[in-house]
């Protein structure tokens, strides 16, 4: 693959130079030097002859130019040094060097293009080899002929794929009558089969509909077990509310105090209040404070109460103290406090007493008296009438609460106990006797569900039988098909001993004929070379100045050294994104497709032209004049002086460039038609942008 340069438009085309090594002198070129054309009485030169002696015409005029272009260098040092010493000497700038020229800036045409040069090939290419080793029995056709898709280009000898096929086809006629012979004898097995399926099934139906009817025995026999525990649980309930009047006949003390008003003696038929209880260490009296008072004094507070009458004082609390107002003597208002004395104190009813509370603040003084007072006597009831036949309890004795006073015989009790006893007993005996019914129906339940699975397992049993007697039968249909599969094998295996062409072509190589063995004796395993030849590909290089103005679709002109006067057209078919650099310049590979390739052949060099755009009368300035500097195009006016013997006067300006060539710049700012400009000495693609000669 060559690499892609870009073409001056509209100017004469160079003719294409090969590599060379260094310039050999006149001498070996007139050694090497083919003949001259024939003269009068000699053999006319053959076309190979014509061709050697134009290469090496051109290979020549290489030398010659080489030569030329190295003097002209040489010159050009020369004279740049004498201008560098002269500048050097005289300190100051001149214009007018003899090597300085100048152009103009003209209006016209121009377009821009990118050639390179590439080798074209087929754009489908097939070498053929083979699985098949052995001897070629058919190969009609030679280097050079065309062939269509599908035709046959090798046959092998197939006697052992033949065989193959035959022995196949007779396994298959085999497993297909082995299968028939079986087929009537099956359909009846299966036949009765899917008939023991069929009783089984029923089987199971007419068990399961046994276990639903069994389990509604269960839920009727769990809701009489509801019935008969809710009749224990009442049957409890009234034995419990029994034993608690019975309990009630037991007569204690609910508090301690005194007895007193008790009538009543042992084997006397009691009812109603059989005595009374009074609490004489529970006393209390209720006494007054004012506003203020009862503002310092808290329940629970100690107290001091005075006993005149005993000349003494005893101890107490408070048990409450009450918010509402109440008036008193003069329109006072006054607050009501309870005090509770200490137990074990004795006094009288009505005994007066002074208060005297020791409050968080300070003692408070009642400013009156309070009376002591007791509780009310606690009366002791017989809860259900009888025979009295304890009595622990005398009129003026103390007792302690809970002391049994009293025990009371109720004969209509007894009675009722023991017929409270008896319905107790019968719920329980009934409830026992519906668990064990219940019972009896789970077991019935469980011997109708393992009956429902003994049919289940007859039925699997049958559908069992049912299944291998279908996989007896997908056997021998495994069997055809494994025999089918064998020839259909065999079949394609013969296949490969015919070998066709992949595509619609031109056998471009062949290495084996009839009669030849191919083997993995042969050294080349290629049979044959078969290239689609009706789309000739190849590729070049195109700069990365040019990637951008280069498209799919664009069309190509082309031509090959090896066909001169032919011109083709190609388009362009694919485009790098990955470019690769050399000599610091980046180049990136485009595909071109040639579909009507003509006489062109595989391996031929052929020239790609691409025009990339083109402007039609616009503002141009030749290359030359136009240099860039710090990544911007600027060019030199050239303005002639009105004193003859004066310097002529020079502008740098900056302009604004367009589409550009190797000879041409697109002006679109920055210049006017009829400018002279100084030539720069630099074409475009010299490499030295940004350098300004004579600065």
């Amino acid at each position: 693959m060559k690499k892609l340069k870009r073409s001056k438009s509209k100017a004469p085309e160079t003719a294409p130079v090969e590599e060379t090594g260094e310039a050999g002198t006149e001498a070996d070129s007139a050694a090497a030097e083919p003949p001259s054309a024939p003269s009068e009485g000699m053999e006319p030169l053959t076309p190979e002859q014509e061709k050697n002696a134009k290469r090496f015409k051109r290979k020549k005029n290489i030398k010659k130019c080489t030569k030329r272009i190295i003097g002209i260098v040489l010159l050009l040092a020369l004279a740049g040094g004498i201008v560098w010493f002269v500048k050097f000497k005289t300190g100051r700038r001149e214009t007018a060097a003899p090597m300085q020229t100048t152009s103009t800036v003209t209006r016209g045409s121009f377009d821009s293009r990118v050639t390179g040069s590439g080798t074209v090939k087929p754009i489908e290419s097939y070498t053929l080899t083979s699985l098949i080793e052995g001897k070629i029995t058919y190969s009609p056709f030679d280097e050079g002929d065309t062939v269509n898709e599908g035709d046959i280009l090798y046959r092998f000898d197939d006697t052992e794929a033949q065989t193959a096929i035959q022995e196949a086809r007779t396994a298959l006629r085999r497993a297909q009558k082995e299968a028939e012979d079986t087929k009537t004898q099956r359909e009846k097995q299966l036949k009765e089969a899917a008939k023991a399926i069929e009783t089984a099934q029923k089987a199971v139906e007419t068990a399961q509909k046994a276990v639903d009817t069994a389990q509604k025995d269960v839920e009727s026999a769990q809701k009489d077990i509801s019935n008969a525990e809710r009749d224990v649980s009442n049957a409890q309930k009234a034995v419990d509310k029994t034993n608690e009047r019975l309990a009630k006949l037991t007569i204690t003390a609910p508090i301690s105090g005194a007895v007193e008003g008790l009538t009543a003696s042992v084997g006397d038929d009691v009812s109603g209040v059989l005595c009374r209880i009074i609490d004489y260490d529970d006393l209390s009296t209720t006494v007054s404070f004012n506003g203020v008072q009862i503002q310092q004094i808290n329940e629970g507070d100690r107290v001091t109460l005075g006993v005149s009458s005993l000349m003494s004082t005893v101890g107490g609390y408070v048990e409450k103290k009450y918010n509402a107002a109440q008036a008193g003597a003069n329109g006072t208002v006054m607050y009501t406090v309870k005090v509770k004395l200490d137990r074990g104190t004795r006094l009288a009813a009505g005994t007066n007493v002074s208060v005297t509370v020791h409050t968080a603040r300070g003692d408070v003084e009642s400013p009156g008296f309070g009376a002591i007072s007791y509780p009310e006597p606690k009366e002791i009831l017989i809860p259900e009438a009888g025979e009295l036949t304890v009595l622990n309890a005398e009129n003026g004795n103390t007792v302690r609460a809970g002391d049994i006073i009293a025990r009371v015989h109720s004969e209509a009790l007894d009675s009722q106990i023991e017929s409270d006893s008896n319905s107790y007993q019968s719920a329980l005996d009934a409830l026992e006797s519906r668990r064990d019914a219940l019972q009896d129906r789970l077991d019935a339940v469980q011997e109708r569900k393992d009956a429902v699975e003994d049919s289940r397992e007859g039925v699997t049993d049958a559908q069992e039988n049912y299944n291998d007697l279908l996989k007896e039968e997908s056997i021998e249909d495994d069997a055809i098909k494994t025999a089918q599969t064998q020839l259909d094998n065999a079949i394609k295996k013969a296949e490969d001993y015919v070998i066709k062409s992949p595509v619609t072509g031109v056998i471009l190589e062949k290495h084996f004929k009839a009669g030849d063995n191919y083997g993995s004796d042969s050294s080349d395993k290629t049979l044959m070379v078969v290239a689609d030849m009706t789309t000739m590909i190849f590729t070049i290089n195109v700069d990365e100045l040019d990637i951008s103005n280069v498209q799919l679709g664009q069309a190509v002109n082309i031509t090959a050294d090896a066909l001169p006067g032919q011109m083709f057209q190609g388009e362009i078919t694919k485009v790098s994104k990955i470019g690769s650099g050399e000599s610091g310049v980046t180049g990136y590979p485009i595909e071109i497709s040639i579909t009507e390739p003509g006489e062109l052949m595989s391996g031929m060099n052929v020239t790609a032209e691409i025009v990339v755009g083109s402007v039609e009368d616009v503002l141009m300035a030749p290359s030359s004049a136009i240099f860039m500097m710090d990544g911007m195009y600027y060019a030199t006016i050239v303005t002639p002086s009105d004193d003859p013997e004066a310097p002529e006067q020079e502008e740098q300006v900056q302009v604004t460039v367009g589409l550009h060539n190797e000879s041409f710049y697109e002006i679109i700012d920055g210049l006017k038609e009829g400018d002279v400009l100084r030539d720069s000495g630099l074409g475009s693609d010299d490499g030295m942008g940004g350098m300004m000669m004579g600065w």
